[in-house]
């Protein structure tokens, strides 16, 4: 009988990316430098994903309708890239899809951004439509490209001496929700996890 030499061989375990959650005296900072960067929606994208655990992916999709008038916003597609640029995909389980309630000043922020962006349109005498949160507000704009914000978020903390990517902001929220009472299954289900195990794992 034929054997293979890796039969006789354990796998090597999966070594996990070190985890980072960022202080809060480190968030502020981060979130204030973030604001004053360029590209302007920097800041916005960080203020997204520390108060609702969104991913880049799932940021740089957010169109305006996603915003309810009730405080929350729905996630349902995400940005991905390929050899032909980004395209929008498909969530990648049921449980990422969701609603999530916003904070006071996320909800603020963001609906005057929209405000502003209806007002444009108005001017130009054109409808809103559905441009994207992020990106350019024109109805077929180009959205803020997930690789690109992944990159400019880093440019923006490794100024700032901030050792953080954008998507240890998924973390910092799971981090501030558990240490601050909630249970484990709600700070899953607002992170889109299939599985509750899967937040204090991480």
């Amino acid at each position: 009988t034929s054997k293979t030499p890796c039969g006789f061989r354990k796998p090597p375990r999966r070594a996990r990316a070190p985890i980072s959650a960022p202080s809060r005296e480190e968030r502020t900072r981060m979130l204030r430098l973030a604001m004053e960067a360029e590209p302007q929606p920097l800041g916005l994208a960080a203020e997204i994903a520390l108060a609702t655990g969104m991913g880049r992916g799932e940021a740089c999709a957010l169109r305006w309708p996603d915003l309810s008038d009730d405080g929350s916003i729905t996630v349902s597609h995400a940005l991905g890239n390929g050899p032909g640029g980004f395209y929008v995909k498909e969530p990648k389980t049921g449980s990422s899809v969701r609603t999530i309630p916003l904070t006071k000043h996320l909800n603020t922020m963001l609906s005057a951004r929209r405000r502003d962006a209806e007002r444009v349109a108005r001017e130009m005498g054109v409808a809103l439509g559905g441009p994207h949160t992020l990106g350019a507000q024109e109805e077929r704009g180009r959205p803020y490209n997930p690789t690109r914000l992944g990159k400019d978020f880093a440019a923006s903390c490794e100024m700032s001496g901030l050792g953080c990517t954008f998507h240890d902001l998924r973390h910092t929220l799971a981090t501030m929700m558990i240490a601050g009472g909630c249970d484990v299954r709600t700070a899953a289900s607002c992170l889109g996890h299939a599985s509750a195990s899967m937040a204090p794992d991480v």
